[in-house]
């Protein structure tokens, strides 16, 4: 039985491709096309025809028995994003290679053509976690449609249901195009000024984001040499008394100039 270890049920599922629904249909019809004339020629290609299907099986069995399979994970793995899982695949048939095989990993797939006989290959496959925290890696397979592409074969593999941490998902954030200042007397807050940007001009004040004030505004500027232009719109009106007072239609332009000092 070790000759046709197949997998982690030691068993191999079998379906036809359309290629191979097409050959029974073929197969099928020249069967009854030889019971209904009797002709000995159709009776000999009919035989012929379905021992094709029976090597087609063989083969496949023994193209996929005995293939042991490992995989390495990054150290670092992010939700939603494509890791690279590294397979190792060996062959431990002494005498006959593997050809044409397929790992299907929850719907991602890694082709390998030709696998050498008592040897061992790698292969690259990319897999998305779709969830970050603790995951366990799914049951993976292995199919081939070896020799004539009339079945497809595949066996079950065991990768020992290992779990990975998976980090949230990393979102690219553009500060380029950012300028910050610590503001107030005692630099206790900070504002943006985003150089390259437009202001939204359809509201009743002019704004980046949502029609809702801020307490400090928004803010786009630009670069004149290196001074800085800024204009602020979407302000929180203030119509407290005791503190300076303003309506929400306020609006301002700074302008930061830098001073040197003698060493500049």
């Amino acid at each position: 039985m070790s000759l046709l270890k197949l997998g982690k049920d030691n068993w191999a599922r079998t379906s036809p491709t359309k290629l191979g629904i097409l050959y029974i249909a073929l197969t099928l019809f020249v069967g009854f096309a030889a019971i209904n004339t009797g002709n000995n020629l159709l009776y000999l290609t009919f035989g012929v025809m379905l021992s094709f299907v029976i090597v087609s099986g063989i083969i496949s069995m023994f193209n996929l028995a005995r293939i042991d399979v490992d995989f390495k994970i990054p150290r670092d793995v992010y939700a939603l994003s494509s890791t690279n899982l590294v397979f190792s695949l060996r062959n431990n048939k002494p005498l006959i290679p593997s050809y044409s095989l397929t790992i299907d990993l929850n719907g991602r797939k890694a082709f390998v053509p030709y696998l050498k006989r008592d040897a061992k290959l790698k292969t690259n496959l990319l897999y998305v976690f779709s969830k970050r925290g603790w995951n366990t890696i799914p049951d993976a397979t292995i199919s081939t449609s070896f020799p004539f592409g009339f079945f497809k074969k595949w066996i079950r593999i065991d990768l020992g249901k290992k779990e990975v941490l998976v980090y949230p998902k990393i979102e690219k954030i553009d500060i380029s195009e950012r300028v910050q200042f610590l503001a107030s007397s005692n630099d206790n807050f900070i504002r943006h000024f985003n150089t390259g940007r437009e202001f939204d001009m359809s509201g009743a004040v002019p704004r980046l984001g949502p029609d809702v004030p801020r307490w400090y505004g928004e803010s786009v500027a630009f670069w004149d040499g290196d001074t800085l232009i800024t204009w602020t719109s979407n302000l929180m009106p203030w119509l407290t008394h005791g503190v300076l007072e303003h309506s929400g239609k306020m609006q301002t332009v700074e302008i930061f100039s830098p001073r040197f000092d003698g060493s500049g």
